[in-house]
């Protein structure tokens, strides 16, 4: 055999088995996301709408978030007065503070809502750029 061949022979078989386990875990990895291929035209077209109503939904939390906060400063404004006992402002200072508890737990709860919705907005064009 010429050195030239015996050359490239020594070349190829140092590559080939490195290739035959790339391809075997190829076919692995074809057969696993094989199932995900024909749903993906489905999930494309319904990514517009999941996008619109995603906005939607930031808009309105966003807007509740704001009346929540405006009522926890009006609410604290209450809670600070000390009105006499038995007067109607004393009332309305536990009222109010009875409401800023439910404020400030309704803000917490709409933060853990809104949170992960926010996060995957701002994920989306890294997700997108990923798959196409």
């Amino acid at each position: 055999m010429p050195w030239a061949a015996c050359w490239v022979l020594l070349e190829i078989s140092c590559v080939a088995a490195p290739c035959c386990s790339i391809t075997a875990a190829m076919a692995v990895a074809t057969s696993l996301t094989s199932m995900i291929v024909p749903r993906m035209p489905f999930i494309a077209s319904i990514e517009s709408c999941a996008t619109f109503w995603t906005a939607r939904i930031c808009v309105e939390i966003s807007s509740v978030a704001l009346a929540v906060w405006l009522a926890s400063i009006f609410t604290s404004d209450a809670t600070t007065a000390k009105p006499l006992p038995a007067s109607p402002a004393r009332a309305a200072s536990m009222v109010a503070l009875s409401a800023s508890r439910l404020v400030w737990a309704a803000m917490l709860l709409m933060r853990l809502t809104t949170s992960p919705i926010l996060l995957a907005v701002s994920e989306k064009p890294l997700t997108r750029s990923s798959v196409c």
